[in-house]
């Protein structure tokens, strides 16, 4: 298993926990699933509405987050 895998793998496992803890946080993008084909691996998160974050952080509004 290369570096890069073995970083995905323990990526996905702590994604996993956070989600079956039950407790979703409004601020962590939700894990919905993981799966491989071949030599590609696929990371499946919910959908974010509302534009990119790098644009919400540069343009002052990263100001008025309040975590």
């Amino acid at each position: 298993m290369s570096w890069a895998v073995a970083v995905l793998v323990r990526e996905v496992a702590i994604l996993r926990r956070l989600s079956d803890c039950g407790k979703a946080h409004p601020h962590i993008v939700g894990f919905r699933g993981y799966f491989e084909r071949a030599d590609k691996h696929y990371v499946v998160m919910e959908a974010c509405m509302g534009g990119e974050l790098f644009d919400k952080v540069t343009g002052g509004e990263a100001a008025n987050m309040s975590e």
